[in-house]
């Protein structure tokens, strides 16, 4: 018997050409004998309830189709009331977002034809997916799920800056225009944190980042050796850089070699706590979240992602 596929479909991804590649996708999955349900976002969240929806209702592969944003509406969709709805359903990817660093990361084809034969080859790796408990502006405490990074500091105030901006010029362009703009505004805040149950510790802080997934911000390679299913957060945390050592060190963003600034901080973890005495910004999956104090977690092996290169 065929799976059950359903199709949440970003329309307004990838400056809307979702729909376009959504077509030649869907021929594709005919040739191979496979018929996929289409349904299509109409606003922010909606991916979220249409993946619960589609999971009540017996599918066996979710396929999100767009970008960053889609994927980690589509990962809060698997669950409920901060449970798994499902052991069994399988994730796969069509990217076709201004911004597809989750998938880029997986250094695997976006092309339909090859998302297709993913899907006939059935190889899955138990995906693990962080969760990110922050405060919101308002002072609400807010949980979400993420399935690539989640940050704050310097990229929670560029993520609030270029909202919608993305959606303009693209995901790097929109990503390098706003580094350099907060290049100016930003002011780099004395942190405390502690990771797993260890001591407190503090400092001044650029940006710190939790990391399940390796690439964001449009192409940057923030944690180039993290893997999805070692049950671990890649957290990195960019101490008291100079406005003119941001601009000197671009480029190791981009190389990923970040890592191994003099005044970088590497670990892994299953949990990061971050707090301050000042207003800190906080992002997840290329999305505004709140700000400080923040817990990122990671939960391990919750979802099958097709996934040949793992």
């Amino acid at each position: 018997m065929s799976p059950k596929i359903v199709g949440i479909i970003n329309p307004v991804a990838g400056h809307r050409k979702t729909r376009q590649s959504w077509e030649v996708f869907s021929r594709t999955l005919q040739n191979a004998g496979l018929a996929c349900e289409a349904v299509e976002t109409d606003a922010p969240g909606a991916a979220t309830r249409l993946t619960q929806h589609a999971i009540k209702n017996g599918a066996d592969i979710i396929l999100a189709v767009g970008g960053d944003g889609t994927v980690s509406e589509v990962v809060n969709g698997f669950y409920e009331n901060g449970n798994l709805l499902s052991q069994d359903v399988k994730l796969a990817i069509l990217p076709k977002g201004t911004g597809t660093d989750f998938y880029r990361g997986l250094a695997i084809s976006s092309q339909p034809e090859h998302v297709a034969a993913l899907i006939q080859k059935d190889a899955c790796v138990k995906m693990d997916v962080g969760i990110v408990t922050y405060t919101t502006l308002e002072g609400n405490t807010r949980t979400h799920y993420f399935a690539n990074i989640a940050d704050l500091g310097y990229g929670g105030a560029l993520i609030y800056r270029i909202n919608g901006l993305t959606k303009l010029l693209g995901g790097s362009a929109a990503y390098l225009l706003g580094l350099l703009y907060n290049l100016f505004k930003y002011h780099n805040g004395k942190l405390h944190f502690r990771l797993d149950d260890g001591e407190t510790q503090e400092g001044t802080f650029l940006a710190v980042i939790a990391a399940n997934g390796r690439c964001f911000g449009g192409g940057m390679w923030i944690a180039p050796d993290a893997l999805l299913d070692d049950g671990l957060l890649d957290c990195v945390l960019i101490g008291d850089l100079s406005k003119l050592s941001i601009l000197g060190n671009i480029h190791r963003l981009y190389r990923g070699t970040i890592k191994n600034h003099p005044k970088a901080i590497t670990a892994r973890a299953r949990k990061l706590e971050v707090w301050s005495d000042t207003e800190v910004l906080v992002e997840r999956d290329g999305e505004f979240a709140g700000k400080l104090p923040v817990t990122f977690e990671i939960l391990p092996a919750q979802i099958n992602l097709l996934n040949s290169a793992e």
